[in-house]
């Protein structure tokens, strides 16, 4: 599953710096890491202190998420944020609403 602000095209400079942060510290691809990463220094001298302050605080706060246990209203099936790429069941293929 997708964070939510992955799913939709950055509106700002702030938008592209955190899911650029966002990216490089979950990508289990060492080069593209990097290469989101530098995406991130290049845009960092456009932001505001407090802006890669909030950046960070919701990156840490997505990160910590990732563990989170995702059930499958349908078929019960259990699997963990991190595991999913789309909104639905690994299982039986339906919507999954974490937010309930």
């Amino acid at each position: 599953m997708l964070p939510f602000h992955l799913k939709q095209k950055p509106k700002s400079s702030y938008e592209v710096f955190r899911n650029a942060i966002f990216m490089s510290v979950t990508s289990e691809d060492k080069n593209l890491a990097g290469e989101y990463l530098e995406v991130a220094k290049i845009l960092a001298s456009k932001l505001s202190e407090l802006e890669m302050k909030k950046a960070e605080k919701e990156v840490k706060s997505l990160v910590e998420r990732l563990d989170e246990e995702v059930i499958c209203k349908i078929c019960n099936y259990h699997t963990f944020i991190k595991d999913l790429t789309m909104d639905k069941c690994l299982k039986c293929d339906s919507v999954l609403d974490i937010n309930d």
